[in-house]
């Protein structure tokens, strides 16, 4: 078996710098496969670094990410749409549901609350 802190080294360059939690298709399979572990083994060290599922992690990187680009001034230029699909979401409708539920608010009206803040 590998050595935890590759693992832990494989899992935050996967959710880092590789940023592979933006593409839509990333999937716990793949990740296992990048660390080069079993699928219930990437599964338990997600839980056991981060205390989520692997598909919650996904959604808190995706939503950070998207608050960010917003941050940017993103929604200016792109649709809500693109930035759904940017931030690796299937779809608008599950883009802002999963929006909501991470930060309490639409897309859009975090959008109005940053520009408020300006």
């Amino acid at each position: 078996m590998k050595d935890q802190a590759k693992l832990v080294e494989g899992l935050n360059e996967a959710f880092g710098k590789d940023s592979l939690y933006l593409s839509r298709d990333f999937s716990l399979d793949q990740l296992a496969n990048k660390l080069d572990i079993e699928y219930s083994k990437a599964e338990e060290l997600i839980r056991q670094l981060y205390g989520h599922s692997f598909g919650e992690l996904l959604d808190m990187y995706r939503v950070d990410f998207a608050k960010k680009q917003i941050e940017q001034g993103v929604l200016e230029n792109v649709s809500l749409g693109k930035l759904a699909s940017k931030s690796g979401f299937d779809s608008q409708p599950t883009f802002a549901s999963v929006f909501q539920k991470e930060t309490g608010v639409l897309p859009t009206e975090y959008r109005n609350t940053k520009l408020r803040e300006e």
